[in-house]
């Protein structure tokens, strides 16, 4: 137990928004089970079938199993919902979202010359949405550990005259300096000297390094709302070919994009009123922008009797992160001059940005299965491993990420996921259904859970062009500091709920 404290310490401090840690990796490297309509509703199952613009990203050969050009629109409704526990007080809240979950086109060039081993090529251009982050949380409960505990930590070791105002200085001013001059860390110790959260041990030393809270009493009531909002997606070019009838290859080039945004707001109020503070809010954005490539080539083999076996390789992923955050503070403190409670709002409107870095995610190596019943129906397993504890923070030089790095060796594993689905047809209308498990990538899975979920949907087929709906859901707990440097934690268990809408046309 006391290991695992100490892990969770070291890697998951969320309210201070920390960049550049495992946190981050994680997010930028797991992706849901997003894309068109029949490809979701049997869960991403689409390994060894191809015939899908959505499965070129998981088996670039996909795209050679096509008959037709084909082009697909998909769009996505997400609601999620949150369900927080922090010392056995229960919340919950839903966040509704819509994205583009997959759009492309795929153009098939058949080889005339019947005397050529290739059989046609195509070429494709495709989106698809890697994730959707969408979630809303509240998490309340009485805490013994104060934020005025963890201002006093933050500053311990930072000289008192770097907290005082000069004559004429703003807070913007010295918020300004001191995070281009001493960093992040200052910037916070600052943020709650000045909104009385703490106090010098000797005020009148102007080199006084040691700090403590002013507050009393040891249980407190704490909210911290959090928010996330953002995408993640994937830009791929394919090429694909069929080789001798049976034989289907495929090569990937993609973009990759992210845009996301968390914010935290925690407040407090103390049990004991008779301190030097009786309310504080604390809050942080955080705003990242990447960009990122990798590769993938894949194959898929048919045999006559309707078994299809597919293989599929994807690079490491490159990809340069850009960050910047924002802080602000409210407090309601006691003035001793006026002896009257006050309230103090500091809002620096400062925007720290971070040196770009770039973060690179393990490769990824994937084996399909798919029996397909004539014109009836079929059924298709897919298995994915992706070692996680090869995720890598760059530049390697830099200290802070070489530790970073030392973290995720340590922290987690290599994990694999299972995908399974089915497909039965009457007439014009497809029935089908799913199911997909995730392994966590952690060794701990107390930190985050394995994810697991199913789906389900139906196909109509018309001549020149098909509509499909999904359902999708799945589902995760994951374990986080309710603030850093202390091990008193709390759960969230995300449910996520996808309806997908897709119109294919063939051209």
């Amino acid at each position: 137990m006391k290991k695992y404290i100490l892990l969770a310490t070291s890697i998951l401090g969320i309210v201070s928004l920390q960049a550049q840690n495992i946190y981050d990796a994680l997010r930028y490297s797991q992706n849901g089970i997003y894309g068109d309509a029949r490809y979701t509703a049997m869960s991403g199952a689409f390994g060894a079938l191809g015939g899908s613009l959505s499965a070129m990203h998981d088996n670039p050969a996909s795209s050679a199993v096509f008959l037709n050009n084909k082009m697909d629109v998909s769009l996505l409704i997400g609601a999620n919902k949150t369900e927080g526990n922090f010392k056995d007080f229960a919340t919950s809240k839903n966040y509704t979202d819509v994205q583009i979950a997959n759009a492309g086109i795929n153009l098939v060039y058949d080889n005339w010359d019947e005397s050529s081993v290739w059989d046609k090529f195509t070429i494709g251009a495709n989106y698809k949405l890697d994730n959707a982050f969408g979630m809303n949380a509240i998490i309340q409960g009485i805490n013994n550990y104060s934020l005025a505990d963890y201002f006093a930590e933050v500053a311990h070791g930072v000289e008192l005259d770097l907290l005082n105002l000069r004559s004429n200085e703003s807070y913007s001013d010295l918020y300004t300096y001191l995070g281009e001059n001493y960093g992040s860390n200052v910037q916070t110790a600052f943020l709650g000297y000045q909104a009385y959260l703490i106090d010098a041990t000797d005020p009148e030393n102007i080199h006084n390094i040691e700090y403590y809270p002013n507050v009393n009493g040891k249980h407190f009531d704490q909210r911290n709302t959090i928010q996330e909002r953002g995408y993640q997606g994937t830009f791929s070019f394919n090429l694909g070919a069929q080789l001798i009838e049976n034989l289907y290859l495929g090569l990937n080039l993609n973009s990759h994009i992210i845009d996301f945004e968390q914010t935290h707001v925690f407040e407090e109020i103390p049990e004991d009123n008779s301190g030097g503070i009786r309310y504080a809010a604390f809050a942080e954005n955080l705003r990242t922008y990447g960009s990122g490539f990798s590769a993938q080539v894949g194959a898929i083999y048919r045999l006559e009797n309707g078994m299809r076996f597919g293989l599929s390789y994807s690079s490491p992923k490159w990809t340069k992160i850009e960050e910047e955050t924002r802080q602000s503070i409210e407090s309601e403190y006691y003035d001793n001059d006026s002896n009257n409670w006050r309230n103090l709002s500091i809002r620096p409107n400062v925007v720290n940005y971070y040196e770009e870095y770039t973060i690179r995610t393990p490769s990824k190596i994937g084996a399909s299965f798919a029996y397909v019943f004539g014109q009836q129906g079929l059924l298709s397993l897919q298995y994915e491993y992706t070692n996680n504890a090869n995720i890598r923070f760059k530049p390697r030089s830099n200290d802070y990420f070489g530790e970073q790095n030392d973290i995720l060796n340590d922290a987690l594993q290599a994990s694999s996921s299972l995908r399974l689905g089915g497909e039965y047809n009457v007439a014009f209308v497809s029935f089908r259904g799913g199911l997909h498990y995730k392994q966590s990538p952690y060794k701990d899975s107390n930190i985050m859970s394995d994810t697991k979920g199913y789906s389900l949907g139906l196909g109509f087929n018309f001549i020149g062009f098909n509509i499909d709906v999904a359902y999708l859901q799945s589902s995760q707990d994951t374990k986080n500091l309710m603030l850093p440097t202390h091990n008193n934690m709390y759960s969230i268990d995300k449910i996520q709920r996808n309806f997908i809408v897709s119109l294919g046309v063939d051209l």
